[in-house]
């Protein structure tokens, strides 16, 4: 799917404009009249703009996380000016601790990608990933797990951070029955080949294959992936905490 299934036109306020998909990642008030937007779009990945709310049909309360906009803009640099925007469709209706987990997606996205930078894949992914939080009612986080580590490991791969986890770091297929350590930058290391400096990702080669293939219908193999994940990520973060993890404090997230 591309984005070119959501291209249409729009009458702005001098000229038709092409618009484009996007989702509202975050959004703050600039001043009296202006909000700034964090948006995620297909064709251009993460754009900054401001809209002014002073005209009825940019209201800043309309402005909704989860749902799909049609949004043109304009503007040469990084900073763009909301020309036109539009839901497309309700938001996604996500419930108890799958808003949580939505608004855990949006920090990642808000800080690990570049600013306009194609992102035509990774949007339907989100936004495949947002209907399966929808499909459920939220209140089982184990239920919601799965779905976030395959995000977490789609959007790495999305990155150039993919984990390879089918072979070790010289190539040699994983022996199911041998420990392994993942190590960043090297991959999976043979546990005897070397010192653990982190004895919490040390797992069976067999606990890394199910992590390869995205089955976590086990607690043990969901337990490992997140550890795995997090690990990942923090090197991408630079150290700095996801806020929205404080909002699962009590739920083991």
């Amino acid at each position: 799917m591309t984005s070119a299934l959501y291209e249409a036109w729009a009458m702005t306020s001098d000229k038709w404009q092409k618009t484009e998909l996007a989702y509202i990642l975050h959004s703050r008030k600039y001043n009296d009249s202006d909000v700034i937007l964090e948006l995620f779009s297909a064709t251009y990945g993460r754009v900054t703009a401001v809209v002014n709310t002073s005209k009825q049909s940019f209201r800043y309360e309309a402005y909704q996380p989860f749902c799909p906009y049609s949004i043109a803009w304009s503007g040469r640099s990084n900073f763009k000016k909301i020309r036109y925007i539009d839901a497309l469709s309700q938001s996604i209706p996500l419930q108890a601790q799958a808003i949580f987990c939505g608004m855990y997606l949006n920090e990642l996205l808000l800080r690990l990608l570049y600013e306009q930078e194609p992102q035509d894949a990774l949007v339907f992914y989100y936004q495949q990933t947002l209907l399966d939080f929808a499909s459920l009612d939220g209140l089982s986080l184990g239920e919601l797990e799965p779905i976030l580590r395959r995000f977490e490991l789609y959007l790495l791969d999305e990155l150039g951070y993919g984990l390879y986890l089918s072979d070790d770091e010289d190539g040699n297929v994983l022996d199911g029955n041998s420990s392994y350590q993942y190590v960043n930058q090297r991959g999976l290391v043979p546990l005897g080949s070397y010192l653990p400096d982190d004895k919490q990702l040390i797992f069976s080669g067999d606990v890394f294959k199910q992590i390869a293939a995205r089955d976590f219908s086990d607690a043990k193999i969901k337990f490992a992936a997140k550890l795995l994940c997090r690990k990942a990520l923090a090197a991408l973060l630079g150290g700095k905490p996801i806020k929205a993890r404080e909002l699962f404090k009590y739920s083991g997230f």
